[in-house]
């Protein structure tokens, strides 16, 4: 109840309602520096956060020194992905006799900065933990105490899907700029994924070393795609195969989940995968029978790949068979150094965005086909009989713009692929394209009736004006 009590005190002001932690820790820092510290997790977010507004990385960290109050805000004692952190710190070591700009030089400060991340990133890992024992009926080792002191294993259940639906941004951000603090905010990260219990809308989350528990025996990456929802990433073409095999997938939803990718390379030794690039490698690539099939069917597509990626070559970088797909016809996938159809997006919506810088990153795309579809082994049928022939280049280009769309990116001849779709459709309903546009619909002829004139009204002659009815000399009473 006290520190219940001290928590409404040094937050007063930043709530819109009663404020209430999540979690604490009190300590006491001792040997070249010393300070004492008590730090707080608000259960919600403050408003100031809530509004984006200018103050709200501002640090909430209070700094005293020998008990004196130096200033309610001092950024340097917290980095600003834990700007929601509430707290206070009260050192013995920081001199008195300074001003405020000398004392953000001192060397102590750095050191005091760093414990107290370190303090902070342990209770949230307390809090996760403790949620982990409470769902799998496990008891804390320890006390049997979650890092808020209490015991209750429902509480637990859910404390810490609570603290990642507020502060799971600031953890992505966490991983973007501190290096140093990269691999334990990592251990803190949640995502959904293709695995049962974490594939739906709801509480439900999964993180990497739960991942690495489950990965298939001789699955050397982790799996990841980034998209705009859930539904859209399920239904992904880039993670046929990967799933049908029983390969876990990460899915990522947010827009900053692009650049925290470009930051998080690996994890436990093992490395992360884009599905959506090209060149997705899976297990069972080293084996030799593997690698002798693909290079005979590559083989044996060789001449067909070549002739698809001529008839497209501003699109298309290159043109290759694929063993990813299970159900689609192909793919359009990125290269390795490319922007991802999602990363596009982003870019593209970026206020300040350069055209001429952004375009070297969108380049050309990599189409990906599945060499065992029917409606590839039709086309590549009708690209053997002529190679030259109007039906087999439309089809391959409408293909390709078809697989465009799907696959996140947009065509960059929006009117040319709605022409083409309109001429598949003309085709399927058996009408000619160049058909002339006649009116020949019959219309009925309606007999022309005169409206009598109805009660009050005269025919439209009796309204004529005549200046022969106007007396000039008529007074206001007259009229």
């Amino acid at each position: 109840e006290d520190y219940a009590e001290f928590f409404k005190v040094i937050s007063k002001g930043q709530f819109r309602s009663e404020p209430e932690a999540l979690a604490k820790t009190h300590f006491k820092a001792e040997g070249d520096v010393e300070f004492r510290s008590i730090l707080y997790i608000p259960k919600e977010k403050p408003f100031e956060l809530r509004e984006n507004s200018n103050t709200a990385m501002m640090s909430r960290i209070k700094l005293y020194v020998r008990r004196v109050f130096i200033s309610d805000s001092f950024d340097d004692l917290i980095p600003k992905y834990l700007s929601f952190v509430i707290g206070l710190v009260d050192s013995d070591t920081l001199p008195l006799n300074v001003n405020r700009e000398s004392l953000q030089h001192h060397a102590s400060l750095k050191t005091i900065k760093k414990k107290l991340i370190r303090k902070t990133l342990d209770m949230m890992k307390k809090i996760a933990d403790d949620e982990k024992r409470a769902i799998s009926g496990e008891e804390d080792e320890e006390d049997g105490e979650d890092a808020n002191g209490s015991s209750d294993g429902e509480v637990a259940t859910k404390k810490y899907t609570e603290f990642w639906k507020n502060y799971g941004p600031y953890l992505k951000m966490g991983v973007i700029e501190d290096h140093a603090n990269r691999i334990r905010l990592s251990k803190l990260l949640r995502f959904k994924s293709s695995h049962a219990d974490f594939s739906e809308e709801g509480d439900a989350f999964t993180d990497f070393e739960s991942y690495v528990e489950r990965m298939k025996p001789g699955q050397k990456k982790l799996y990841y795609l980034i998209g705009g929802s859930l539904e859209e990433l399920k239904a992904s073409a880039f993670a046929e195969r990967l799933v049908s095999e029983g390969y876990e997938i990460i899915y990522f939803t947010e827009p900053m989940d692009e650049y925290l990718m470009q930051h998080l390379v690996e994890f436990n030794d093992f490395k992360f995968e884009n599905a959506a690039k090209e060149d997705l490698t899976l297990g069972d690539e080293d084996s030799k029978t593997q690698k002798q099939r693909q290079k005979q069917l590559r083989k044996a597509f060789r001449p067909f790949t070549k002739w698809w990626k001529k008839l497209m070559p501003h699109d298309l970088d290159t043109v290759k068979v694929t063993n990813r797909l299970t159900t689609s016809p192909c793919v359009v996938v990125s290269s390795k150094y490319g922007f991802t159809a999602n990363m596009e997006r982003i870019a593209k919506a970026q206020a300040l965005a350069d055209p001429e810088a952004n375009q070297m990153y969108l380049g050309k795309k990599v189409l990906e086909v599945n060499p065992f579809h029917p409606a590839i082994k039709k086309l590549k049928e009708l690209f053997e009989q002529d190679e030259e022939g109007e039906e087999a280049r439309q089809m391959a280009v409408l293909m390709y713009e078809t697989s465009l769309l799907e696959s996140g990116f947009e065509p960059s001849d929006a009117r040319g692929y709605a022409k083409r779709v309109y001429e598949v459709m003309h085709w399927k309903f058996g009408v000619d394209s160049e058909a002339d546009i006649v009116d020949d619909f019959v219309y009925e002829e309606e007999e022309e009736e005169e409206e009598e004139a109805g009660v009050g009204q005269q025919p439209e002659e009796d309204f004529a004006f005549n200046f022969d009815d106007l007396d000039m000399d008529m007074d206001k009473e007259e009229l």
